[in-house]
């Protein structure tokens, strides 16, 4: 399943957005893996909720700050 950011009453990289996902969708974190493109948002969010994350990077270099 895909699934793309949408506005929600919170935020990533919060715990708390990934846990609504997952309800959403009714899988358990162990099943999911979060494929993004953002280092704060995506990957820091997946890692503070303990899920695989896969950083997608399509111009080939690392986020700028």
């Amino acid at each position: 399943m895909l699934l793309s950011y949408n506005a929600r009453s919170v935020n990533k990289p919060s715990v708390e957005y990934f846990d609504m996902v997952l309800d959403e969708i009714g899988e358990p974190r162990e099943t999911c893996i979060v494929i993004g493109d953002s280092l704060t948002t995506d990957m820091l969010g997946a890692k503070n909720a303990g899920m695989i994350s896969v950083w997608f990077m399509p111009a080939g270099d690392i986020e700028k700050p």
